[in-house]
C-alpha cells in the first residue's frame, strides 16, 4: 500500500525584507572596516582630525507622501576623521547629528534626528595650496528620535537606515589650519517605514564646513 503526502506552504514574501536590510547594513559595517583597515596598511598613514558644520536640506521621496510638502532645513554637525591613503587621495569617516525628514506646506514637520557614520573615499586635484576634490560613499544612519509636530512616531520607524552619498568640495589652508567646505546629496537605499508595504526614501542635501584640529 502506497501512502501519499502532500504538503503545501505559501510563501510571504514580505519575510525576507528584514534579511535583506540586515545584509544590507552587515556589508557597510563589513566595508567600512575593510577600507579603514586598508588604508591603514598600505597607506602613507597620515591621520588628521577635524569637525564639521553645516545645513541639512532634508526631502522623504515616495509614492505614500502627501504632495504638499517641502524641505525641511535643520543644523548638522559632528567630528570627522580623514586618513591619507596616497597622494592626493584619502578616506574619511565622520560622526554626524543629522536632522532629516520633510515639512508639510502649512503645518507640521516631520523630525527624524539621526547619528549617521559616513565613509567616503576622497580624490582631491591639484598639488598646490588649494584643493578641489569629489567624494563617494555610504553612510549608516542610528534613529534618535522621530515626531509629526509633537507625536511620537518612532516606532512606526526603522531604526537603521543605509544612504549612498556623492559630493565634492574644495580644501585650503587659513593660518596653517586645513578649512574645507563641500556639499553633499544622499539617497537613502531603505525605507523608512516599519510597515514594508509603504515606501518612502531620503533624500538629503548636505552644505559641510570642515576645521582640521
Amino acid at each position: 500500500m502506497r501512502c501519499a503526502i502532500s504538503i503545501h506552504h505559501t510563501f510571504d514574501y514580505s519575510e525576507i525584507i528584514p534579511w535583506r536590510k540586515r545584509m544590507r547594513r552587515k556589508a557597510l559595517i563589513i566595508g567600512c572596516l575593510v577600507m579603514l583597515l586598508s588604508a591603514a596598511a598600505m597607506g602613507q598613514g597620515r591621520l588628521v582630525k577635524g569637525i564639521k558644520v553645516g545645513q541639512n536640506l532634508a526631502m522623504l521621496s515616495g509614492s505614500d507622501l502627501p504632495s504638499n510638502i517641502e524641505h525641511r532645513t535643520a543644523l548638522t554637525g559632528g567630528i570627522a576623521i580623514e586618513i591619507n591613503i596616497l597622494t592626493l587621495l584619502h578616506i574619511e569617516m565622520d560622526l554626524l547629528y543629522s536632522p532629516q525628514g520633510l515639512k508639510i506646506i502649512n503645518g507640521e514637520e516631520w523630525r527624524l534626528n539621526y547619528f549617521s557614520l559616513p565613509v567616503v573615499m576622497k580624490k582631491k586635484f591639484l598639488p598646490l595650496g588649494i584643493h578641489p576634490y569629489l567624494l563617494a560613499g555610504l553612510e549608516f544612519n542610528y534613529l534618535l528620535s522621530a515626531k509629526y509636530g509633537d507625536e511620537n512616531i518612532k516606532d512606526d520607524i526603522v531604526r537603521q537606515d543605509m544612504c549612498v552619498l556623492i559630493g565634492g568640495g574644495i580644501e585650503f589652508s587659513i593660518f596653517g589650519k586645513g578649512v574645507h567646505a563641500e556639499g553633499r546629496y544622499k539617497m537613502g537605499l531603505d525605507s523608512i517605514y516599519e510597515n514594508a508595504e509603504k515606501g518612502a526614501y531620503h533624500r538629503v542635501t548636505q552644505v559641510l564646513f570642515g576645521f582640521l584640529i
